[in-house]
């Protein structure tokens, strides 16, 4: 998506164009822009997915790095054997007109699109300059939930087939997102082109540091509390990122002409050696006063709370199970022999429904109790 001001701008056909006034004719692009939104949160088996659409010309002009032969000896000034290229795309028979699919959370499998992200910043210069008098771009990555260290994944005690399969999927994903040079980067303090902004909350382990990282990062859904904490928390190391960490070079072409200003305002940062660096974003009025934190020993939930929220969670298997069309049909198998007739194989058949919808119901509550309680307990979320 892209969005210019200027109205006699050109775009490729990869690019899909946003104009700045309501009410044009592209306002189906925005429509498309806001179901896009929703696709990347669509976490399959909770939420909804979407169907997307797009210009199937749009795949023509995508281009991808090819690995090329050293046979002039050039690999070794450009510092890669790469080139990008286009690679048309197979249909497997005729273009179609429109190319549609369906999407989930992207995150599932690439929770952290660097390259995507970096290539289209670095455009035809193929590159983005790292020093800190050189770098006029960067990529900013947040990552809300950093990773919680491994606990039992090794262990072959209790392991069944399913427990096996379930862990052979945690690994897959956490294989497709390990992406060490690319966070190496963004820790190297000279790389100013990649920068990283994680939660951090003093004596919290890591991946404990926000309250909605519970239940798998499902943690918001249950208190307000939570949600407020992390929101506070999340401007907290936001200005301690922008004041300390987020920043270039002094002689950056960028700033140069304007240290004096950056001076008096107290936008300029030194580093342990005393070398001076720029605020990329000054922060002028909002760096004076530390934003206050919400405390998270105030935020545990009660046991009237967990209630509340335990019956609310009955509701919603109670509504499952009337529209699971396996359950539905495999209670119609085993009842449809039963000879009764009339208002009596009603009544059997209701009675007989009603008593597996309790029993699944009562079942399924309890372990789902079972796993908020151990996990907000062990986290001290809970009274």
């Amino acid at each position: 998506f892209v969005l210019d001001s200027d109205t006699h701008a050109k775009f490729k056909a990869n690019e899909i164009a946003l104009e700045q006034s309501p009410g044009s004719d592209l306002d189906a692009n925005w429509t498309l822009l806001r179901q896009s939104t929703l696709a990347t949160g669509a976490f399959p088996l909770a939420l909804e997915p979407r169907e997307l659409s797009k210009d199937p010309k749009a795949y023509d002009e995508w281009k991808w790095w090819v690995p090329q032969s050293d046979a002039k000896g050039r690999c070794k000034e450009k510092g890669r054997c790469f080139s990008l290229q286009r690679i048309k795309p197979d249909w497997s028979g005729a273009q179609p007109e429109k190319y549609s699919f369906v999407c989930v959370d992207g995150g599932v499998a690439n929770n952290e699109p660097l390259e995507v992200a970096r290539r289209t910043l670095a455009g035809d210069e193929k590159f983005n300059p790292r020093d800190k008098d050189a770098a006029k771009r960067a990529v900013l990555m947040v990552d809300p939930f950093p990773s919680e260290p491994f606990k039992n994944d090794f262990e072959m005690k209790g392991l069944t087939l399913f427990k096996s399969a379930s862990r052979l999927f945690g690994n897959l994903k956490q294989q497709s997102r390990f992406k060490p040079d690319e966070l190496e980067m963004a820790r190297n303090p000279n790389i100013f082109s990649r920068f990283l902004i994680a939660p951090s909350r003093d004596g919290a382990p890591r991946g404990e540091e926000l309250a909605s990282a519970s239940l798998g990062a499902f943690g918001g859904f249950l208190s307000e509390k939570f949600r407020q904490h992390d929101f506070q928390l999340g401007r907290k190391n936001c200005q301690s990122f922008l004041k300390s960490h987020f920043v270039i070079g002094i002689d950056n072409p960028l700033v140069s002409e304007h240290a004096q200003w950056f001076e008096a305002n107290g936008c300029v940062v030194p580093d342990e050696k005393g070398e001076k660096f720029i605020q990329v974003i000054p922060m002028i009025d909002l760096g004076k006063e530390e934003i206050p934190p919400v405390l998270y020993e105030n935020i545990a939930m009660t046991q009237g709370e967990l209630k509340s929220i335990i019956s609310q969670i009955d509701k919603r298997i109670e509504t499952v199970l009337e529209k699971s069309y396996i359950i539905n049909k495999a209670i119609d198998d085993i009842t449809k022999n039963i000879k009764y007739v009339g208002w009596m194989a009603n009544w059997v058949l209701k009675r007989f429904k009603n008593a597996i919808a309790t029993y699944i119901v009562s079942q399924v509550s309890e372990k789902i109790k079972k796993i908020i309680v151990d996990d907000l307990s062990a986290r001290k979320l809970l009274k």
